[in-house]
């Protein structure tokens, strides 16, 4: 190999110059550095044998995702047709509305490759006391959360402003996580539901407009909006346990209203017809119920009392009729009531009531029915009673009553009371200082 350097060396001074040199003595040690890397103990076999090839191992290919582009959101106000609420949201996001006549639900869902989304939802349900708000959301998360095992409860509380607060994780076990909050409030007659789910891959993009969107809703407690319902059937307003009977020459009706329409009822009216021994109609006779609004599912007494009929007059016919109910944000049945019984002195049967106000406002106007039932569930005794004008019952104030049944139309089994007010704005100029 020495021999061969210096033959190079040679060679190259006498042809092309120092450049040649160079590139001569580059190339020896190229093989030089070859030539030591081979195992010295190797067979020729060995050292002749092809090269393996080693190849570095490749990088797995990703899957495919989808790419989030996190861009500033532009909001645009959203407000639903029916006029009860708006809201602040992206202009990007998908509406989806799932309204029926009964019940407003609105989804807002961003684009693709994000997994978060707003619900509002929306009920006529007149103006609830504070403790009717926390009937409806247990009932509300029964159905909805409490059924999904994907939900685990984190916190729930009563916000200073009134409302009710629930929070959940989410875990569906297969990469879905994240929280929702979800939110009741009451704006006049409307019961509001809130739902907004946050995933956890959305935090750091669409947390702060998500909480754009919760802090953007209003409520417009005057929209005009409850039902659809055109007009109540009057099959759907049932007329029941009534009892007729003669005291005197006073001839007493007595019974109940059942609204079995998909409309709170108003304007309701009993009509009831007589007929006397031998079968003959008498005139027809009609009443309203005892409070102006009958809630779906609900009932409201009547009463009717006529002087000198005939000895043995019987019901051979009784129906009612009525109207859908407007929503009234000034009307409300959510007040507080007990009823304690006693015999007076003159045998005679007494209703004391406490009428106590658990909601936010002012009520005024009070209107109080009192019903006794015998054991068949007939009503045998009827009696109003009314605030006088100056009357105010403020938050957290009760009222007492007392009326005397002078006659019953059977044995007293059981007393229901029932009430309604009219609540006073707190911006009316009289409650000002």
């Amino acid at each position: 190999m020495k021999d061969s350097l210096l033959l190079a060396i040679r060679s190259d001074q006498r042809g092309s110059g120092l450049k040649s040199i160079k590139r001569a003595l580059a190339a020896t040690l190229i093989a030089l550095a070859l030539a030591a890397c081979v195992d010295e103990s190797a067979t020729p076999d060995d050292v002749l044998a092809t090269p393996t090839l080693m190849l570095a191992t490749p990088t797995p290919a990703m899957t495919p995702t989808t790419v989030k582009v996190f861009t500033p959101l532009n909001f645009v106000a959203y407000r639903h047709k029916s006029g009860v609420f708006s809201v602040s949201q992206p202009d990007d996001w998908e509406v989806i509305d799932s309204s029926t006549d009964q019940r407003l639900s609105v989804r807002f869902v961003p684009p693709p490759g994000f997994g978060s989304r707003v619900i509002v939802e929306a009920t006529n349900e007149g103006v609830l006391a504070q403790d009717q708000i926390h009937n409806k959301a247990e009932s509300y998360i029964a159905l909805n959360y409490t059924p999904n095992p994907a939900y685990h409860e984190v916190n729930r509380s009563d916000l200073p402003d009134g409302r009710i607060q629930a929070i959940y994780d989410y875990d569906d076990t297969h990469g879905g996580t994240g929280r929702e909050t979800l939110t009741f409030q009451q704006v006049g007659p409307f019961l509001i539901v809130l739902r907004v789910f946050l995933a956890n891959v959305d935090e750091a993009s669409l947390s702060a407009g998500l909480d754009t969107m919760a802090s953007s809703l209003i409520v417009d407690p005057q929209a005009a909006w409850g039902t659809s319902v055109a007009a109540i059937n009057p099959a759907e307003l049932i007329v029941a346990n009534t009892l007729l009977w003669q005291s005197g020459d006073t001839t007493n009706v007595m019974g109940e209203v059942r609204n079995a329409s998909p409309a709170d009822a108003t304007n309701v009216q009993a009509q009831i017809t007589l007929c006397d021994r031998n079968g003959a109609t008498l005139s027809p006779l009609s009443t309203g119920t005892g409070i102006k609004v009958i809630d779906r599912g609900g009932s409201a007494p009547f009463a009717i009392s006529i002087q000198n009929l005939p000895r043995g007059v019987q019901i051979c016919a009784q129906q009612a009729s009525g109207e859908p109910a407007k929503p009234d944000p000034d009307y409300t049945t959510a007040l507080s009531l007990t009823v304690t019984p006693s015999i007076n002195s003159r045998g005679r049967l007494v209703l004391d009531s406490q009428v106590g106000n658990p909601g936010l406002a002012p009520v005024k106007n009070i209107h109080v029915a009192l019903v006794v039932y015998d054991a068949d569930n007939r009503v045998v005794g009827y009696g109003t009673v009314d605030s006088q004008a100056e009357i105010l019952l403020y938050p957290g104030q009760t009222w007492s009553i007392s009326y005397i049944f002078e006659t019953l139309g059977g044995k007293a089994d059981r007393y229901v009371a029932l009430a309604e007010a009219q609540i006073v704005n707190p911006s009316n100029p009289s409650l000002n200082p």
